[in-house]
């Protein structure tokens, strides 16, 4: 039998500091088989007429020699205080497969011999270690790891020196070297050196590449660690290095393809960022893994570093039998406090390229925020990104939580997104709870994913991410929105709703979070767009201040984009106010409807707002929550635009009555739209009764129309009342005002009414009891008449009554005329009447013809002193 291939030797030492190792010597050839023999003569026949035997069979070849491996890369010299440590050998390359001996005549040939493995990359060299040397002496960087040979593993990065003990940044890490060519591991990064004094630990090295376009397996190297930070303010621990990729480009290969892990964050005063881990990528049809990002590094007095992002997956080949799954993101590290610092890392991205293909691509979950020792929590990393260009689905990743902290917990991680370019469906992950804070304020609730289809012809569902529910503590966390929901296709949207707010036992509670938005593009879509549900706010101690604690989230944004469209865009309805359960306490504001936005045929309609939350209100203060707004309407299309009425007020216990929400505003703006598109706005909604005061009615809302279509504005809500014995009126709500575009258009437009203030016992205070003033109308161009609308009565009261409300004023640059609504009457009081309201002015293009005033409103009953007064006269006019 041949002999067997020779070791090729290992490669020297580098000479000199810094200096490259000498690479690996190349395996030996193995030796040929040896050839069969000849076969043996046959027997001789017995004596008895037996015939001779038949010839022997020949040999079989002998087998061939086996490949002699290739010798490892030589270790690189170390480095030295001016001087990065050597770059290690490369290594050798195994030895030729001896060949078969040939068989005899009729007799098989020897197999071939074995391949081996090439050899593994020599270690970079070592940075140089300043500890000893002079302040301010820095480590050296460590060396790169020499590559592998065929099928060999790369070398091991040299480790980052450490600096000075009395000052000095640590060297970084060398980076791993690459795997051989036909498979084999990449080379660990090396960790970065440890700091002193006001200087940054070292970063780690980056993993070493595997990357085949052969058969072999591949794993990428994974990244080094950071070097501890200084001890002066302002220092931080190194980065964690990343991981190194995976790659099989063979699209015949059945081998695994497994990425690197990002290397650690050092610690610090402010802890170091953990490295991104590797990306992996399939052409085969083998397994497929992706590195997880490092933890981030502890911080003892600053932040906890980050978390790395996870590593990103593809998937090239339709035949693979596997989901394409990111990586997990990296925990961030322990902080003091983490005020913009200690994320969770995101999730890693998963991407499925093949049209043909029918598994999933699923993105990667996202770290857990810094917990906090003394502040804030850590915000939790978001959920990795999933798209999917085949029949599979695209599934948004997990986020991460957010970290613990005494004065405000960490919000949780945003649901990944999801992207489907084929026909599968979009899943947009829900966003993560915020924690719990007794003691300070809970955490935010994170925001829900995106899901998109992208194909035209999709007949798939995308539904977006929830909200996360905002934690409870002394004050509730916020809600999370709710994710956006968007198709090119003709299948059903769900877009996410907002997370309702947390529970706030001492102070409020939290806002609640908006609903996701839709769009629809394709104009052969049989469904409405409608936007998703608001969270509702948080019930609180007390839900009054000027950062509107416990508020009903808004409802989420509806959108047609195709002009052929004959759908509806509908306003996502709004979340309720959260009530207040504290002594003198008020209720949360609702959440405004959301908005509708059509540029098709059919109508925009906004959405409809939440109620209030209720209140427990006293003579010392608080009361009833105001209503939402109503949802506004854009018609861009054909179609109607139908703004909400606006939520009345909530009851106030024993305090004021909550205030009316305003209506919403709705508007035509194309100037093609036919007499049927009319634009109508919401009313304002009324203002609720109080033991201390009624709450004030809400305005009414806008009206526009550029097309030919009528525009109707909102009234003003009416105001509350209170008891005869105490408190005040609530004041009346204004006209909404109106408007016209289009010198076709032939329709007469009124300013909205405003509305009645409410009865009290004293409405002394000028802005109490006071009737709505009405809307004004404009014509820029068009052939109808204007008139302003007129005012609201003020409100009786026992002693001092409240005045009425001023009439509209009307311009009409068009041929029509113009009329100035008229003044409301003062309301009546036992001690002093309420003024009455001024009139409307008008202005024409015809003026000193066309042009009425509207009429004053009279002074209520009771003389004072000081008696009241009439309102004024309006003034006519002209327009150029």
């Amino acid at each position: 039998m041949g002999g067997i291939g020779g070791v090729g030797a290992t490669g020297a030492m580098g000479a000199t500091a810094g200096a490259m190792g000498d690479p690996g010597g190349t395996g030996g050839t193995g030796g040929h088989g040896g050839d069969g023999g000849a076969g043996g003569a046959g027997g001789r026949g017995s004596a008895l007429l037996g015939q001779a035997g038949a010839t022997g069979a020949g040999g079989a070849g002998g087998a061939g020699g086996n490949a002699g491996p290739g010798g490892n890369g030589g270790l690189g010299g170390a480095g030295d205080a001016t001087h990065t440590g050597g770059t290690g050998g490369t290594a050798g390359n195994p030895g030729g497969v001896g060949t078969g001996g040939n068989g005899s005549t009729g007799a098989p040939n020897g197999a071939a011999g074995t391949v081996s493995a090439g050899g593994t990359g020599g270690d970079g060299g070592a940075g140089y270690d300043a500890t000893s040397a002079a302040p301010g002496t820095n480590g050296g960087d460590g060396g790169t790891g020499g590559s592998g040979g065929v099928y060999g593993n790369g070398g091991t990065g040299g480790v980052g020196g450490n600096a000075s003990a009395a000052g000095g940044h640590g060297g970084r890490g060398g980076d791993g070297g690459s795997s051989g060519s036909q498979g084999g591991t990449g080379g660990k990064g090396g960790d970065g050196g440890n700091s002193a004094g006001n200087y940054n630990g070292g970063n780690g090295g980056d993993g070493g590449d595997a990357v085949t376009n052969g058969t072999g397996n591949v794993t990428g190297g994974d990244g080094g660690h950071g070097g501890s930070g200084g001890t002066a303010s302002g220092t931080s621990g190194g980065n964690g290095g990343h991981g190194g990729a995976a790659r099989v480009l063979n699209v015949a290969s059945t081998a695994t393809a497994i990425s690197g892990n990002g290397g650690a964050g050092g610690d610090g005063l402010t802890g170091g960022s953990g490295g991104t881990g590797g990306a992996a990528q399939m052409a085969g049809t083998g397994n497929i893994s992706a590195g997880a990002g490092g933890a981030g590094g502890n911080g003892s007095t600053g932040g906890g570093g980050s978390g790395g992002t996870g590593g990103s997956v593809q998937i090239d080949n339709a035949a693979n039998p596997h989901d394409a799954v990111g990586g997990t993101g990296g925990d961030a590290g322990t902080g003091a406090n983490n005020f913009g610092a200690g994320y969770g890392g995101n999730g890693g991205e998963a991407f499925i390229s093949n049209s043909a293909a029918t598994h999933k691509a699923i993105g990667g979950t996202g770290g857990n925020g810094s917990n906090a020792s003394v502040g804030n929590g850590g915000i939790g990393g978001g959920g990795g990104t999933a798209t999917n260009n085949g029949s599979g689905d695209a599934i948004g990743g997990t986020p991460g939580s957010g970290g613990s902290g005494p004065v405000n917990a960490g919000g949780g991680g945003r649901g990944g997104d999801a992207w489907n370019y084929g026909t599968g469906n979009a899943i947009g992950a829900a966003g993560a709870n915020g924690i719990d804070n007794p003691g300070g304020v809970g955490g935010p609730g994170g925001g829900g994913g995106d899901a998109r289809i992208k194909n035209a012809l999709s007949t798939a569902t995308a539904t977006s991410g929830n909200g996360g529910t905002g934690g409870n503590g002394a004050d509730g966390g916020t809600g999370g929105f709710g994710g956006f929901a968007y198709t090119d296709g003709t299948g059903t949207l769900n877009p996410g709703t907002g997370g309702n707010g947390g529970i706030g036992s001492t102070g409020g509670g939290g806002g609640g979070g908006q609903g996701g938005g839709v769009q629809i593009t394709n104009a052969a879509n049989p469904n409405d767009a409608i936007g998703g549900v608001g969270g509702a706010g948080g019930t609180g101690f007390d839900n009054f201040g000027f950062s509107q604690p416990g508020h009903g989230g808004g409802g989420g944004d509806a959108y047609i984009s195709s002009a052929t469209s004959t759908h509806k865009a509908i306003g996502g309805a709004a979340g309720v106010g959260g009530n207040a359960i504290g002594t003198s306490s008020t209720g949360g504001i609702g959440g405004t409807g959301g908005t509708a936005t059509n540029n098709g045929s059919g109508d925009a309609i906004g959405g409809a707002p939440g109620a209030g939350g209720t209140g427990n209100g006293d003579i010392n203060g608080g009361g009833g929550g105001s209503g939402g707004q109503g949802g506004s309407a854009w018609s861009y299309g054909t179609g109607k635009a139908v703004g909400h009425a606006g939520a009345d007020g909530a009851a106030g216990g024993g305090g004021v009555g909550g205030n009316g929400g305003a209506g919403g505003d709705a508007r035509v703006l194309n100037p093609s739209a036919p007499a049927t598109a009319t634009a109508k706005a919401g009313n304002g909604g009324a203002g609720v009764d109080g033991a201390q005061g009624g709450g004030s009615g809400g305005s009414g809302g806008f009206a526009r129309n550029d097309g030919l279509g009528a525009a109707t504005p909102g009234d003003g809500g009416n105001g509350g009342s209170s008891p005869i014995t105490g408190g005040f009126g609530g004041s009346g709500g204004s006209g909404g005002s109106v408007e016209i575009n289009n010198a076709a258009n032939s329709n007469n437009i009124t300013g909205g009414q405003g509305g009645l203030a409410g009865s009290g016992y004293n409405d002394v205070v000028v802005i109490h009891g006071i009737g709505g003033d009405g809307g004004n109308a404009t014509i820029n161009a068009g052939t109808g008449n204007a008139t302003g609308g007129n005012g609201g009565r003020g409100g009786d009261a026992v002693l001092y009554a409240g005045g009425g409300g001023s009439g509209g004023t009307a311009k009409n640059y068009g041929s029509g005329s113009a009329t100035g609504g008229n003044g409301a009457n003062g309301g009546d009081g036992g001690y002093k009447g309420g003024g009455g309201g001024n009139a409307g002015s008008a202005y024409a293009v015809s003026y000193p013809g066309g042009t009425t005033a509207g009429a004053i409103g009279l002074a209520g009953a009771g003389g004072g002193p000081p008696a009241p007064t009439n309102g004024s006269p309006g003034t006519t006019g002209s327009l150029p």
